[in-house]
């Protein structure tokens, strides 16, 4: 893996269609643009080291985030590290 965190954090790309899923789900799921917001900070900060290997994209990781009341899964994200930059690929939102 080749990873240049700099000290102020990766520098973050969210894929376009990323962006059109969040901000359409919002009605469904007004809690989606908060968290989505509070995991884009946890991975600019600490994308190489958070989440898991995913062999849906070769490079990819794979970071679940729960809901803090119940603890299930409520997002997965996919996204990809490469030098300076995290690249967010996918997300899925589960209702």
């Amino acid at each position: 893996m080749r990873i240049a965190k700099p000290p102020e954090g990766f520098r973050l790309i969210v894929r376009p269609e990323v962006v059109e899923q969040v901000s359409t789900l919002t009605d469904a799921a007004p809690w989606l643009p908060r968290a989505f917001a509070d995991v884009k900070e946890r991975l600019r900060v600490a994308g190489h080291r958070v989440g898991r290997e995913t062999s849906r994209i070769r490079g990819g990781r794979l970071l679940q985030e729960n809901d803090p009341v119940t603890n299930s899964p409520r997002l997965l994200v996919v996204y990809k590290v490469l030098g300076d930059t995290l690249t967010i690929v996918s997300l899925k939102v589960i209702l």
